[in-house]
């Protein structure tokens, strides 16, 4: 009897298996696919309460079958343990086509199903190209210019098909070889090559990009990687790179200049190769980038051109205090914070804000770097940042990082926005726990160390009153979907700013200024051209990323802006205020936000020598 019972549960096994087998599930095939909702990995299969890992769902994972009911995973962590599969389903297949190319209009996630929800495994930048394999239910699978294959919502983007429009001629010349394109988008193939030294007449463009007819058809070239063949005739023959142009550095006495600058003449103009002048007001500012002969390059709302020497002051260290001092800043109400004293070290050289805070609350805050401490997503180092002083570190960005990033590519090293944020207040001695994100949770908002915060307060209709409730270092961060930190640094009337010299700004005079480290193309020009000067500061190798430690303005109308920046396609908003571009953010693509206070933790300041004051950095670089 016993005998039978055992050949019985043999052929009951063995059916079994071979049930299993012909469903493609034999014990220790790798199964690949992503579960519905969260699934918990189990110490054992026995275990019904007990978890060691979290699955998520919609989050494409391998397994390794046991039997019909589990199967066992390893997580990210080197955890091994058993997750039933049950309502386990395997990645969708997409209907095939022949390849054609899109592009997003907007900064895109890729994903890695065809589910809004589900993984994000790539970011595309607005304008990027990406190739089309195939589609399923409402999304194109894609392939990435790093190879990254995933899904887009069809519904974002659009077929690269371009029909460049009619410019005013130009001739543009080359520093280098230069990639003709097939298409005016990032990432797009090459098809040809502009020699260095070549002389092209180009009368259309489509965006940021020049198109050429040649004998294979239209082909595009990045407008930063030429320039315009600059002011012919008579005395004014001369050509200098314009601040945004990439190449080699010219050794023709063009000397880097990067300050702001006083328009001081009656009649002065903005000079624009191929295009007609614009006039500039006596007072009015202006940033100058480079020197050469009689004329400065200089950019004026974001525009750029030539000025000559004569017709304008730079306001560097002496004169940009000796210029303010004329201006009535009595009005001028903002304290002395060690937060701040940090915080405007990382500003660039010549910022008006940090000279009317040094000369209104006695402070003698320096700037760490000329150009300030550039945006670098994931930095959070202030030894990396500094460790090649007075020099800028650079970095190699890694896969994940976001639009403008290319997978080993070397950039400036600098802080990410949460990377400012807790470096401000590391080297103001308070350590900031934990992640900034974290204190999302509703049960901060109730403890009361909020400020605002969405579960509780509706945004504000009226930010002269959001200014009023906040403090000098309150820290806001929003997500618009992404995420972003911010400093409160006061008001624009704080700083003695008044309705006669800001017009533009006049109604938000009392609207709440952040310190911040993020996007400003303004930034990007600035440290662009530091690099193709080639100057000791900074890395003949390197790239820019979009942004920098700057200033923001909350709840001005996008219409209202007094300057448009484009860069790859992307739009940037901000007023020119005495040569600093203030960035805007009117909170429509805002989901949720809150204002977080340190509380009794934060210190009044001290009579103790700020780490702002040390050296021509800034910062004890020890620390």
């Amino acid at each position: 009897m016993m005998r039978k019972r055992k050949i019985l549960l043999l052929l009951a096994l063995l059916i079994g298996l071979t049930a299993g087998a012909a469903r493609g599930e034999a014990p220790g095939e790798e199964i690949t696919g992503y579960f519905p909702d969260q699934a918990f990995v189990r110490p054992s299969m026995e275990s019904t309460l007990e978890y060691v890992d979290v699955i998520n769902g919609l989050h494409v994972v391998t397994l390794k079958k046991v039997d019909e009911t589990w199967a066992e995973y390893t997580g990210e962590k080197g955890i091994t343990g058993y997750v039933k599969t049950a309502s386990f389903l395997p990645v969708p297949e997409y209907e095939p086509e022949e390849p054609w190319d899109v592009y997003p209009e907007n900064r895109t996630e890729v994903r890695s199903l065809p589910d809004y929800n589900a993984e994000r495994i790539y970011t595309a930048a607005a304008g990027e190209l990406l190739t089309v394999n195939g589609r399923i239910k409402g999304f194109l699978h894609v392939t990435a210019r790093d190879g990254t294959e995933g899904y887009v919502m069809k519904a974002w983007v659009k077929e690269a098909v371009f029909r460049p429009k009619d410019i005013r001629a130009v001739t543009v010349c080359t520093g280098e070889k230069v990639p003709l394109l097939t298409y005016p988008l990032l990432g797009a193939r090459t098809a040809g090559t502009l020699e260095r030294g070549a002389l092209i007449r180009v009368g259309k463009s489509w965006g940021d990009y020049y198109a050429l007819e040649t004998k294979d058809g239209v082909r595009y070239v990045e407008k930063q990687r030429v320039g315009i063949l600059a002011l012919t005739g008579g005395e004014d023959r001369l050509f200098f790179r314009l601040p945004n142009v990439k190449g080699k550095p010219r050794r023709d006495g063009v000397e880097e200049i990067y300050c702001p600058g006083l328009i001081t003449a009656e009649g002065a103009a903005l000079r624009r190769p191929g295009e007609k002048d614009l006039p500039l007001k006596k007072g009015s500012t202006v940033y100058v980038y480079t020197a050469y002969g009689d004329w400065y390059g200089v950019s004026r709302g974001g525009t750029a051109g030539y000025i000559r020497r004569s017709d304008a002051e730079l306001l560097m260290g002496k004169r940009l205090t000796a210029h303010l001092q004329e201006k009535d800043l009595s009005g001028g109400r903002i304290r002395r914070n060690k937060l701040l004293d940090i915080a405007f070290s990382m500003v660039e050289r010549g910022n008006p804000f940090q000279a009317r805070y040094n000369l209104i609350t006695g402070a003698k805050v320096k700037s760490l770097f000329p150009l300030g401490v550039p945006y670098f997503w994931g930095g959070t180092s202030y030894r990396i940042l500094t460790e090649k002083y007075p020099r800028y570190t650079t970095r190699t960005a890694w896969q994940s990082s976001p639009v403008f990033y290319r997978k080993g590519t070397v950039y400036l090293y600098g802080f990410d926005c949460v990377g400012f944020v807790k470096s401000v207040y590391q080297q103001a001695g308070q350590r900031i726990s934990g992640t900034l994100t974290g204190r999302r949770d509703p049960a901060w908002c109730r403890a009361g160390t909020h400020v605002y915060c969405d579960d509780v307060h509706p945004l504000p209709t009226d930010w002269r009153k959001a200014a009023r409730r906040m403090q000098v270092g309150d820290i806001m961060v929003i997500h618009h979907p992404g995420t972003h930190a911010m400093m409160y640094m006061g008001t624009l009337r704080d700083y003695g700013y008044t309705e006669q010299q800001l017009p533009a700004l006049a109604k938000y005079l009392d609207y709440p200024l952040m310190l911040q480290s993020g996007e400003n193309h303004y930034s990007y020009q600035r440290f662009q051209s530091l690099i193709a000067s080639g100057s000791q500061m900074g890395s003949p190798a390197a790239s820019p990323t979009d942004g920098g430690v700057g200033i923001c303005i909350l709840g001005v109308p996008r219409k209202d802006a007094e300057m448009t920046l484009t860069l790859h396609g992307a739009v940037s908003r901000c007023f020119d205020v005495e040569g600093c571009c203030v960035t805007m953010l009117d909170f429509n693509s805002v989901t949720d936000y809150f204002v977080w206070r340190m509380g009794n933790e934060r210190t009044a300041w001290t009579a103790a020598p700020g780490a702002a004051e040390e050296a021509e950095g800034g910062m004890d670089l020890e620390n």
